[in-house]
């Protein structure tokens, strides 16, 4: 059996070499990127002060807020996006069927799909900040034990949107599309969990649903270690137990599909 290493290594290499054949993404991906930095600025010029008297989070300004949540966001909807989009892929191109017979476990194999989305979405979430930082003036306040506690809670993110990921690529293994399922995922933790304003201006029932998603506990422990230089040791325990645990319960709703696909010959079927 090939090491976990290795795999993800090979899934790596093999979508760097597929991405750097085509230029003009990545052009597109930082005018994007330009362009959501920009609008959240002016954004926030006019919208600051409005939201939440008091909130800490909100005392450096809107666009300082919003780019640490954007960011970090970033990180979760790319795995989120690419788990179900790999094993589209892998069908539409006749090879999942290949795939899934190779000697590496399945878990391994889908999450090694989304290494490189991974590994480019944490780049551009450190560009981000670094150009909200010198070229739009977003404050940082941080030590190094509260940035290693953002670090630890970005890096559960990941961890979240992976096993909603695992979920999505479920779904497609069965019913072949979800797109549409990933997006609308993406879409209502982004809005419910603070990403672009405090939960607290949410109504009182959606606010509620909001206080329960890991990813409003990360985001708090990520802006307290990078606006305040502050670090709540419990909630980021929660976090890290919710990141742990999140993964293995939903990976074995992954492997059902796989075997209910294999029971009806459908790997090859697009």
């Amino acid at each position: 059996m090939t090491g976990a290493p290795h795999v993800v290594a090979a899934f790596v290499r093999r979508d760097w070499q597929e991405q750097t054949s085509y230029r003009f993404p990545f052009v597109l991906d930082l005018f994007t990127a330009a362009f959501s930095l920009t609008l959240f600025f002016f954004i926030g010029q006019l919208f600051d002060g409005a939201l939440t008297p008091g909130d800490p989070d909100l005392a450096e300004g809107y666009f300082t807020y919003v780019l640490f949540g954007y960011a970090v966001f970033g990180l979760g909807d790319a795995v989120l996006g690419s788990l179900p989009d790999r094993i589209r892929g892998e069908q539409t191109e006749g090879t999942l069927e290949a795939l899934m017979a190779t000697s590496s476990p399945a878990p391994l194999l889908v999450l090694a799909g989304g290494a490189y989305d991974v590994l480019y979405a944490a780049a551009r979430a450190a560009i981000l900040i670094v150009a909200g930082v010198l070229l739009f003036g977003a404050s940082v306040d941080a030590t190094p034990a509260s940035f290693a506690a953002a670090v630890v809670a970005s890096a559960c993110v990941v961890l979240f949107f992976a096993a909603l990921g695992i979920l999505a690529a479920a779904f497609t293994m069965v019913f072949k599309q979800a797109s549409t399922v990933a997006g609308m995922l993406g879409a209502g933790v982004a809005l419910l969990s603070g990403v672009y304003f405090p939960v607290g201006e949410l109504p009182p029932f959606l606010r509620a649903i909001g206080e329960l998603l890991p990813l409003t506990w990360a985001l708090d422990v990520v802006r307290a270690g990078t606006l305040r230089a502050e670090v709540d040791v419990v909630q980021l325990a929660l976090v890290v137990v919710a990141g742990l645990l999140a993964i293995p319960l939903a990976m074995p709703v992954y492997l059902r599909s796989i075997r209910r696909a294999k029971r009806e010959g459908s790997l090859v079927e697009y």
